[in-house]
């Protein structure tokens, strides 16, 4: 029984409710029946949902620790905070572009996860620097921003246009990938807005909190012992710029020829596959019965790989993998095998 949802059914919901279903039946079975479900695609979007929440979650420990160290906890509390806030306004836009999640959408925001805070980061440190100089914190935090406003924001667009390509790739690929960049371009503004608007006041209102700000921030400026190695370097590589320039020009040449030479491009590795395909034709005339005994000799090697690599495979006589593959000799099996990180090969 080969199940097919509708499009705008929730992938996730409707493996749930068939399984609910066919569980409730299996006491009526006749004896030497059982159900084995098999090709379940909701798997994939499961997984790409956990590599997203564990994602963010490392990201938002990972910020609130290095900012900590940097600056203060208060102030990493709230720029962490942007990872989350822009995630859930991506899932409220994206219904406005008749988009939804799936594989794809998932996969482009485990793309942009790595540099949701990166306006955050500039501008906290900015509104944190003005208050070391002794301003306000309104005053550091309308100020601040305002300063780096537009290196902000010219950071933003030209990740914004590195992607705008991908919006005008034709036929049916492009309508699949346009879902990348549209995912990455709301994340972006959304982040932008949330860094420009939200971030300040709540820096404000941790500021205006707090009398000791000085000090705590002092406190928390542990880069400042490294601070001294660092200027000596840049002012080293500036003193030796015309020296610096082409030697950087030549690493990078040598990088390209190495990848070009060295590094083959595969589109879709093997080496992670959950899924290969075996297919058969016989010669014309053979019966079923034929084709059907020479799938369940191969039936038989594929149950070799035993319950820790194989998770279930479909047979099918009769017809081949192309529609136009129809007859009594055409054959093939679609083995699903066990998630790649639970398997040794």
């Amino acid at each position: 029984l080969n199940i097919t949802k509708n499009e705008s059914a929730d992938i996730i919901r409707t493996v749930r409710g068939i399984r609910k279903l066919l569980d409730g039946e299996k006491a009526s079975l006749p004896p030497g029946v059982e159900i084995i479900y098999s090709s379940d695609e909701s798997k994939t979007v499961v997984a790409r949902f956990n590599i997203v929440m564990s994602n963010g979650a490392t990201g938002l420990l990972l910020v609130i620790v290095m900012l900590t160290l940097f600056l203060n906890f208060r102030t990493a509390l709230w720029v962490a905070m942007g990872i989350p806030v822009t995630l859930m306004g991506v899932f409220a836009m994206m219904p406005l572009f008749d988009a939804h999640l799936d594989s794809m959408t998932l996969s482009a925001m485990i793309l942009v996860l790595g540099i949701l805070v990166d306006d955050a980061i500039i501008i906290s440190e900015n509104i944190t620097r003005r208050v070391e100089q002794g301003d306000d914190p309104i005053t550091a935090a309308s100020e601040g921003t305002g300063e780096v406003f537009l290196p902000v924001l010219t950071t933003v667009l030209t990740t914004f246009f590195a992607f705008v390509p991908m919006f005008f790739m034709p036929g049916v690929m492009g309508k699949f990938v346009y879902l990348i960049p549209l995912v990455i371009s709301l994340s972006l503004f959304i982040s932008l807005a949330e860094s420009c608007f939200v971030l300040p006041a709540h820096l404000v209102h941790g500021l205006k909190k707090s009398r000791r700000i000085g000090k705590r921030v002092e406190k928390g400026r542990f880069f400042e012992m490294f601070q001294h190695l660092f200027e000596r370097a840049l002012f080293l590589i500036l003193k030796m710029r015309y020296a610096c320039v082409p030697v950087f020009i030549g690493v990078m040449v040598i990088i390209f020829l190495y990848a070009f030479t060295r590094m083959d491009f595969i589109l879709m590795p093997a080496s992670g596959a959950e899924r290969f395909i075996i297919t058969m034709q016989l010669p014309i005339g053979s019966s079923v019965r034929a084709t059907s005994d020479k799938i369940s000799a191969i039936e038989d090697l594929i149950k070799t790989l035993g319950d820790n690599e194989l998770a279930s495979f479909v047979t099918r006589i009769g017809q081949g993998l192309s529609l136009t593959e129809q007859g009594e000799y055409y054959g093939y099996i679609d083995v699903r095998l066990t998630p790649f990180g639970t398997r040794q090969r």
